[in-house]
């Protein structure tokens, strides 16, 4: 069974990569506190984080389902973000390549957690947004037939979002990169996600419609929080 965007279903979805120096204190703050702290607000239903396996845009992958985009663009989301923790404050400059999106989502396939997730990140070419959510809906029904792939998501940017400009925000000391589309896919195995991908030619499906190179990466999860 696939479920469409008339879920209003949302998702925030980060890739980063993190100071050496900071790296093992990262960790912590993510696995003790940042994690539970996110999943808390009202309206996440839980959140997952991975850290890469080979090559990809980033070395750390975070993503968070909640009940409706709006919910990202909430007085309690932005009140966190207005409030940040002591250890957030220390871990945020720390950040780099950040590639944070607060996302509708288009359509999901399948359910659960896998230990492996694949990402597909891209920026969509004008006027073809209806087309693109369309097409991926198709994929990623077609994506959960392949064995070893447990669910597959789709998402495309939204503009609610309560953390800008916020004190959280202001302590990322480097630029944001665009936001873009996103397609995840939660697999048993590498080998299973790297199946699906290469005979779907997800990538090359993807980039007709992209105005963007269509970046990939491979991520192993390190810890999930909340209603999977």
């Amino acid at each position: 069974m696939i479920d469409t965007e008339q879920d209003k279903a949302g998702a925030l979805v980060i890739w980063t990569d993190i100071r050496p120096a900071a790296e093992e204190d990262f960790n912590r703050w993510y696995d003790h506190q940042h994690l539970e702290e996110r999943v808390g607000v009202p309206g996440f239903l839980n959140g997952r984080r991975y850290k890469v396996v080979g090559d990809a845009p980033a070395k750390y992958l975070a993503w968070y389902e909640v009940t409706s985009p709006d919910v990202l663009g909430s007085d309690a989301y932005g009140a966190r973000q207005a409030n940040p923790t002591e250890w957030t404050s220390r871990i945020m400059p720390e950040f780099l390549n950040v590639t944070r999106v607060t996302s509708a989502r288009i359509a999901k396939s399948g359910g659960g957690l896998g230990c492996i997730a694949a990402s597909l990140s891209f920026t969509c070419a004008d006027g073809l947004a209806d087309a693109v959510s369309a097409g991926l809906t198709q994929l990623v029904k077609a994506l959960t037939a392949y064995p070893g792939i447990v669910a597959a998501q789709a998402w495309r940017p939204s503009q609610a979002d309560a953390a800008a400009g916020t004190a959280e925000a202001k302590l990322r000391a480097h630029e944001e990169n665009p936001p873009v589309w996103t397609v995840m896919i939660e697999a048993t195995s590498e080998a299973a996600a790297q199946t699906a991908l290469k005979e779907t030619n997800l990538a090359e499906q993807i980039s007709h419609c992209a105005d963007s190179k269509v970046t990939v990466g491979l991520y192993e999860l390190v810890l999930a929080r909340g209603q999977i």
